[in-house]
């Protein structure tokens, strides 16, 4: 998965590549191997039952790095999607 992600960053920043696969895929890398924060707010936990978004980097600017790489919608939008549904165990 990094020599993946290493290889997709400079083909996501030239639009050859899907933006917003390459953020679920860093965010991935960052949360699940790495155990850092999530850049883009793509990844999530089960808490109590209820999906709750992992750790993000620098959230005041989540929705202004989730644009630039081609993500439509914003966190909270991300967030709404899922509704107050317990989908997690």
């Amino acid at each position: 998965m990094r020599s993946t992600l290493a290889l997709l960053g400079p083909l996501a920043a030239s639009g050859e590549v899907d933006g917003e696969q390459y953020a679920l895929l860093y965010d991935r890398v960052a949360v699940e191997f790495d155990h850092a924060p999530q850049r883009n707010g793509t990844q999530f936990l089960c808490e109590n039952g209820v999906l709750t978004p992992s750790p993000i980097e620098d959230p005041a600017r989540v929705d202004e790095r989730r644009k630039a790489i081609g993500i439509k919608d914003t966190e909270a939008e991300h967030i709404r999607s899922f509704g107050d549904s317990k989908i997690c165990k």
